[in-house]
This record gives C-alpha cells, sequence and structure tokens, in this order.
C-alpha cells in the first residue's frame, strides 16, 4: 500500500470538505440589515415588529430633525420627530418589502398625524428608505393599493434612541398601568392623567 498515496487522497478529502462546510456557513450566516417605520406610538408599533420571525432586534427613537431631543420635548411638539421604530432583521429569513407590507398592515396609514385616540404630528406615519430600491418598494405599495394613504416617504436620517425605559416598553410593569387597560382614552401628550404619573 503506498502510504504516501493514502495520505494524500486523505488530506484532499478533509479539504474538500472543509471548503464544503465553510459555504454552508456562508449561507445560513444572518444577513442583517435595518429599516425604519414611524406609524403612532412607537410602544405598540415596537411590539409587532419584535414578534415578526426573521427580526433580530428592535429599538425606539426618533426621526425626523436633525436636532437630538427626549421623549418629552417629541411629545410636546418642540421638535419635528416623528416616534419611530428601528428593526434590524435577517434579509435571508424576511425581505424589505415584506416588512413594509407589514408596517401597513401594523398601523393605520389614512390618517394625518394620529393613530387613534394619538393626536399629533410625532405620530404621523413615515416610511424611511436608505436606497432607490427601497424607496421604489415603498412607492409602489402605496400607489397599488386602494387606500388613500397618507404616508410620508422620506430618506432615512439621523435616529435618536429613546431613553431606556421606553425600550421594549409593553414588556414593563409601566405599560401595564397605562396601556393595556386603557384601550379607548388617550392620554394629553406626556400627562400621566390616568396612572396620575409622568412617563
Amino acid at each position: 500500500v503506498d502510504m504516501k498515496a493514502t495520505n494524500m487522497r486523505t488530506t484532499k478529502k478533509i479539504r474538500k470538505l472543509t471548503k464544503t462546510h465553510s459555504k454552508t456557513n456562508k449561507i445560513k450566516k444572518t444577513k442583517k440589515k435595518i429599516a425604519y417605520f414611524a406609524g403612532g406610538c412607537f410602544w405598540g408599533l415596537e411590539s409587532k415588529f419584535k414578534a415578526v420571525e426573521g427580526g433580530v432586534d428592535t429599538e425606539v427613537g426618533f426621526m425626523g430633525d436633525k436636532m437630538k431631543a427626549t421623549y418629552k420635548e417629541v411629545c410636546m411638539n418642540t421638535t419635528n420627530h416623528a416616534e419611530t421604530v428601528k428593526v434590524v432583521y435577517d434579509n435571508n429569513k424576511i425581505s424589505f418589502e415584506e416588512l413594509v407590507r407589514l408596517f401597513f398592515e401594523f398601523h393605520d396609514p389614512t390618517t394625518l398625524d394620529r393613530q387613534g385616540n394619538d393626536v399629533g404630528k410625532q405620530y404621523r406615519s413615515i416610511a424611511f428608505y436608505s436606497t432607490k430600491q427601497e424607496q421604489q418598494i415603498i412607492q409602489d405599495y402605496i400607489q397599488q393599493s386602494s387606500k388613500h394613504i397618507v404616508t410620508e416617504v422620506k430618506k432615512k436620517m439621523s435616529f435618536f434612541k429613546a431613553e431606556e425605559k421606553h425600550q421594549d416598553y409593553n414588556q414593563k410593569q409601566t405599560f401595564q398601568r397605562i396601556c393595556k387597560h386603557n384601550s379607548t382614552l388617550a392620554e394629553p401628550k406626556y400627562s400621566g392623567t390616568y396612572v396620575k404619573e409622568p412617563y
């Protein structure tokens, strides 16, 4: 038996298997991309996107103005920001087009500067895009819809993350007091009327 030849054949097989394994890993590797949507109170919109299969992570914050702002400032209409959800997603599992479709299902895009009883420009509907392709996807959806959609289509600006207490808000105790049992009446901006506490 030619041991040298046998060893060479074995080495080649190992290299071939290693390359195949490496290619498989590359295919399975998460392809992270980011999308931004504004559609009313970001607490509720975040919770809906967080439940989407293919989503990797979410953050709530503000977009629409050049200056950083606090939640209180945005709610008092002293900025041009809209409450915005940052969606980090795996493009191998879900497409931007699918996220756009879900966005329009998750909120009412036919009401100007409001969602339900939440009224103010910070609650306006905006679909942000980073590329011309994303812009076209959003515009195509709006044009093909039978609804009178008032959603703004805007190029992505700087995203300012909201205070930590607003992240994953629907999982926190404050949400249970403020929102869960208050489905018919919305509070005046930053008043804390129904729970006797600011938020």
